[in-house]
């Protein structure tokens, strides 16, 4: 089976750090993560384990939008054109 990103796994600790601040039962968070992520239980557990030790969200990871990098390529053809090569990199 595949890892999750970085990315994945800062959203699942973010969602338990979130649902532990409500301080409801353990077992119930277990269940509610369990649901809301798709995963087992156990992984669950284990992400709300992790989560309890930390003092604040993780920041967001951010993904490079497609558009901006179908742009940025768009753009350095252009200005290449009008530089010569070589002259956007």
């Amino acid at each position: 089976m595949a890892r999750i990103s970085d990315a994945r796994k800062a959203e699942r600790l973010n969602h338990a750090w979130r649902l532990l601040q409500h301080g409801d039962d353990l077992g119930d968070l277990v269940e509610r993560m369990a649901r809301d992520c798709a995963i087992s239980e156990r992984q669950a557990y284990r992400y709300l384990e992790q989560a309890r030790s930390l003092k604040r969200r993780l920041p967001s990871a951010t993904k490079r939008s497609p558009l901006r990098s179908s742009c940025h390529v768009v753009w350095c053809s252009k200005f290449a054109n009008m530089h010569g090569p070589g002259a956007c990199l």
